[in-house]
Formats: structure tokens, C-alpha cells, sequence
């Protein structure tokens, strides 16, 4: 029987490969797996109903350093959740300040302009006041100070034959006074 058997496994196993040259790679793959034994479906051989210690040892320290590390990655997956929060934040932020220094700019410009028309304003009314000032002061006669007698200066006449000798007289003429106190 034994040969009957492994004959029938040969051919079947034929008619496979020659179907499976006609399937797709990933075809092949599928019935091959359905067609081996899986250990679920292979009988247990031993039965055991309860682990021993050592196993239920070996299970909990193995347990134990998956928990670490799923923790690891956790406050590693939190640590990298709250940069990018904080990274978002900051965009944010920035973004608002985008949007809120044209508008910022416009009104700091906008009181600028409207300080130097006030000045100019001020300035104008200050202008025009001088100017009436004026005005008025060319109309006005002027005041003037009553002298004793206006004497008319007369020229000396200068002997032209006679040469001209410089003397030194009390009183220091321009050339002899220092620029400083001119």
C-alpha cells in the first residue's frame, strides 16, 4: 500500500507542476501552502494540560522585555508627537504673524501719515500767522528814534600833489587790529 501511496503523491504532485507553470507566481504560493500541513492540523504527539514553572518563567521574562520595549517605543512615538505639536504650534504662529503684520504695518503707517498731517497742519497755520505778522509790520510805520540833527557828512578835498605819509595815530586802524576781534 505504502507504494500505491507514494505513486499516487508522485503523479499528483506532476499534475501539479504542471498546472502550477500555468498559475501565477503568487497562484503557486497559495496551493502550495494549502497543500502542506500546517502544525495546527499535524496531531499532537505530546499532550501536555498545564506549562511547567520554567516555562511560564521563560514566558513571563519574555513578556516583560516586550512590555519595555513597547514602552520604549511608545514614549518615543509621544516625544516625537509632541515636537511636531510644538513644530505645528510654531508655524502657526508664524503664519498668524504673516498675516498680521501687513495689516499691523498699514495701521502703524496709517498713524504716521496722519501725525505728519497734523504737523504740517500746525506748521501751515503757524506760516500763515508770520506772515500776517509781517504784513502788519510793513504797513505799520516804524518808530523811529528822534536824532538831535542829521548833519550832512562833507567830503574833504584830498591835495593830490602832496605825497601822503602814514603816521601813527592813537587809534589802531583795520590792518592793525587781529582778525578775531573784527
Amino acid at each position: 500500500m505504502t507504494r500505491k501511496r507514494l505513486s499516487d503523491l508522485l503523479r499528483t504532485e506532476q499534475q501539479k507542476n504542471h498546472t502550477h507553470a500555468d498559475e501565477p507566481l503568487c497562484e503557486q504560493t497559495a496551493a502550495e501552502e494549502a497543500t502542506t500541513p500546517t502544525e495546527a492540523q499535524e496531531p499532537q504527539r505530546t499532550t501536555r494540560r498545564s506549562p511547567t514553572k520554567a516555562d511560564l518563567e521563560v514566558t513571563i521574562a519574555e513578556l516583560k522585555v516586550q512590555l519595555s520595549e513597547a514602552q520604549q517605543a511608545s514614549a518615543a512615538y509621544q516625544q516625537a508627537s509632541a515636537q511636531a505639536r510644538a513644530r505645528i504650534e510654531e508655524l502657526e504662529r508664524q503664519l498668524a504673524a504673516a498675516h498680521k503684520t501687513p495689516a499691523d504695518s498699514l495701521h502703524q503707517l496709517q498713524a504716521k501719515l496722519d501725525a505728519v498731517q497734523q504737523e504740517a497742519l500746525q506748521l501751515a497755520q503757524a506760516n500763515s500767522r508770520l506772515l500776517e505778522e509781517i504784513k502788519s509790520l510793513k504797513q505799520e510805520p516804524s518808530p523811529t528814534k528822534p536824532t538831535a540833527a542829521i548833519r550832512p557828512v562833507v567830503p574833504k578835498p584830498i591835495p593830490a600833489s602832496r605825497p601822503r605819509l602814514s603816521v601813527p595815530t592813537a587809534e589802531p586802524t583795520d590792518a592793525q587790529i587781529p582778525d578775531w576781534m573784527l
